[in-house]
């Protein structure tokens, strides 16, 4: 008996050839992973398919055993991996490595109960202080991972193969620390009682959707709903009846914010068998979710994108909440978009799809259209056109910020926005506010000769944070505030712009005595933070939640009187053909925070420079279907999704010269394999919109394709051939949602 395998070897080619031992004969199925010798060592497997016969003379090795139905793949989760391959791009076996994660891979094959206790890496010293050592050993290249890993947050150390030696430097130096870890368990979410646990009564427009998956089969559904009209009671009540047949379900969130209230709804209802699954648990909890997935242990997994890959089974629901969110793509290799694989997945396993969201993508929404070139699975739209009963749409006051700068009103907050905060705490009600900028200045330059403080390694400016560093946010170079100008020696420093903590400390200077909560990526990074911050803003009486976009959706709190947008406009003009959707998309969301609750007013404020600009008046009046009429058109005209396929070829050098040739010859084969006469267009080379990130110039190409294309594979195929300059490195993404 044989059988194909796919070798877990990042430069191994896609399948080999292996004899099946005759204990295993009968008993193996496809998807098994499986211990296997390769060359003088052994090393893990997944079984693709089975052979009759192998290539005359080759001499074939036997598996020697199978690691168990804990670490294998659901047929549909193999089926997947194979359309993801040839959609996006890469090897079979980065994508199936992908999909169970080399953290979850390792935990899994050393099972937490043959170890009763862990060693756990952790930062000894500021974040600040380990970036610094980063920035002046870029040699020690094992203690700069171990480092850069730990930032995001303690690690086993069992997690980390090849990196004892950089750990032990790193503990001598007083870096890190190491400690005794008991094994996790049962994963704690927040126990703040965010609903009932009984069904809701339902609106005749939910009651609708409910009745459609209760009479069909193998339903896909988009689930249009304003903020507030009770999307997350319908998934509820439709898991509620899926539950009675034994199916299971995946419950997808963008944000891992998100998760603590909606994994204690869900518990609400449905009990213990609701596990929870994202980046911030820590290895050994993401491995204990992942088997109970596959023993059938849990009926329903909430997490983040990388919840799609659960082995549950049988499978009977997707549900994706906030499915317009970029978050539910992957920046890295393989670029998948959640939505879209989710889509697949559902299909080859015969599960019911629900993809929930008050602003859906444009290319979501036309799915449920009757546009003929679309060549997806069709979505059946159902609108949630009102709140729930009892709740009412808030108010929304587009605020011009050019008249309160004709009037000398220089402070982000404009008087009408601070008037409001201070009449909504004084009714004992709270108040969400949203700049979408990390830091505390945006850019710092010499008023004498004009010089800005930029990164030395990107095209960026460095942003002034409260402590008077200044860091990059893209490859984490920090440095202190120089006293003088390196360029000519002044001390006429001005920082402009504002971020969140410099409006933190306006806000504290406002309203001294009312509790503040900020929430962003630099308040948020340790573990548990989302959890702890948000319980804190839901026990007040009345606080000041303050934010990036991370709490623009899916927060429930009833007694938000007022939102505040302090600068709507500041995504309108990026390089990018999506700004003014996701303009609309922000304000939209963010605004739908207030007026959850029976009592009290509801009011948003949304400060802008560019009132009258259709992105802003559209999100204001929460019109989805005015902006999808007004946007449409133009991305037809300008052959962009969803009327065309996006692929986007980056390049990247450390030589421009390098990065530049390469791109040429790149958009010269892509046209010689897509001429225009195929409905096809090649657009560039041109720089890309950041020049030059991680010390690499960026170049990039846009191919637009007929949507009857699966492309990643044949460009990948298309570019093995061509002869790189230097060190250039090209990355292939397919549908991006990143054009910086």
């Amino acid at each position: 008996m044989l059988v194909e395998v796919v070798v877990d070897r990042p430069l191994a080619q896609d399948t080999y050839t292996y004899l099946v031992p005759a204990e295993l004969e009968g008993r193996l199925p496809i998807g098994a992973c499986v211990e296997l010798p390769f060359g003088h060592s052994t090393t893990r497997g997944w079984v693709t398919d089975f052979v009759a016969s192998a290539v005359a003379g080759t001499k074939l090795k036997p598996i020697t055993r199978w690691l168990g139905d804990e670490l294998a793949f659901t047929p549909d989760l193999m089926g997947l991996a194979r359309w993801m391959q040839r959609y996006y791009g890469g090897s079979l076996s980065s994508i199936l490595r992908a999909m169970m994660s080399d953290y979850v891979s390792h935990a899994a094959v050393t099972p937490a109960r043959s170890n009763p206790e862990q060693l756990l890496a952790k930062l000894a010293v500021a974040r600040e202080e380990a970036q610094l050592y980063i920035q002046q050993h870029r040699r020690a290249t094992a203690q700069v991972r171990v480092l850069e890993k730990l930032m995001t947050g303690p690690r086993q150390v069992s997690a980390m193969p090849g990196l004892r030696e950089a750990l032990r430097s790193l503990r001598a130096k007083g870096l890190v620390s190491v400690v005794t870890e008991a094994p996790a368990v049962a994963v704690q979410t927040d126990d703040q009682d965010f609903s009932s646990a009984t069904p809701a009564r339902l609106t005749e427009a939910q009651l609708r959707v409910v009745k459609y998956f209760r009479h069909n089969r193998r339903v896909r559904v988009l689930l249009h709903g304003v903020t507030g009209s009770g999307k997350t009671e319908v998934y509820l009540q439709v898991l509620g009846e899926g539950s009675l047949k034994g199916q299971k379900a995946i419950v997808l969130v963008p944000e891992i914010a998100l998760t603590p209230q909606t994994v204690a709804r869900f518990k609400q209802r449905f009990g213990s068998r609701v596990g929870v699954y994202h980046s911030h648990l820590s290895g050994r909890q993401r491995a204990e979710v992942w088997q109970q997935a596959a023993r059938g242990q849990l009926d329903i997994v909430v997490g983040t994108r990388s919840a799609l890959f659960l082995p549950l089974h049988p499978l009977g629901f997707i549900i994706l909440d906030e499915a317009h969110d970029g978050s539910y793509k992957q920046d890295r290799h393989p670029r998948y978009d959640a939505v879209t694989a989710a889509i697949q997945r559902a299909e080859l396993a015969g599960a019911h799809l629900i993809l929930g969201s008050a602003t859906p993508l444009l290319e979501t929404y036309a799915l449920s259209e009757p546009l003929p070139l679309l060549k997806m699975p069709r979505l059946q739209r159902f609108e949630l056109p009102e709140r729930v009963t009892g709740l009412r749409r808030p108010q929304c006051v587009l605020v011009d910020l050019k008249q309160e700068l004709r009037s000398g009103e220089r402070s982000p907050l404009s008087r009408v926005l601070r008037q409001a905060i201070g009449e909504c705490l004084s009714r004992s009600q709270k108040v969400m506010l949203l700049l979408n900028r990390r830091g505390f200045a945006t850019f710092v330059l010499c008023r004498s000769c004009g010089h800005e403080l930029r990164c030395p390694h990107c095209a960026v400016s460095l942003t002034l944070h409260r402590d008077q560093q200044l860091r990059c946010h893209y490859c984490g170079y920090v440095r202190a505030l120089p006293t003088v100008c390196p360029h000519c020696q002044s001390l006429a420093f001005r920082h402009f712009g504002s971020g969140v903590q410099m409006l933190e400390k306006k806000l504290q200077e406002y309203f001294p005595q009312v509790p503040l909560i900020r929430m962003d990526r630099d308040s948020t990074s340790q573990r548990g933070a989302h959890e702890q911050k948000l319980r804190a803003f839901a026990q007040s009486k009345k606080a000041i939640l303050l934010g990036t976009q991370m709490i623009a959706h899916g927060h429930d709190f009833p007694d938000v009187g007022l939102v505040g947008i302090v600068a709507a406009d500041a995504a309108l003009n990026m390089p990018d053909f999506r700004a003014s959707e996701r303009t609309f998309a922000l304000i939209t969301q963010m605004v739908g925070r207030t007026g959850r609750g029976r009592q009290g007013s509801a009011l948003a404020l949304v400060q802008s420079y560019q009132p009258e600009h259709p992105a802003l008046i559209c999100g204001a009046a929460q019109d989805y279907r005015r902006f999808y009429d007004q946007e449409l058109p133009l991305r037809k005209a300008l052959r962009y999704p969803p009327y065309y396929r996006l692929v986007r070829l980056l390049i990247a050098g450390s030589r421009e010269s390098w990065a530049k040739d390469t791109a040429e010859d790149t958009a010269d084969r892509l046209r010689r394999k897509w001429p225009s006469n195929t409905g096809s267009e090649v657009l560039g080379p041109a720089p890309a919109a950041i020049e030059r990130l991680h010390q690499k110039f960026r170049w990039q190409v846009l191919l637009k394709l007929p949507l009857d294309c699966e492309p990643g594979q044949e460009i990948q195929t298309l570019l093995k051939k061509q002869l790189h300059v230097g060190d250039v490195q090209v990355s292939v993404d397919v549908d991006p949602v990143n054009m910086l």
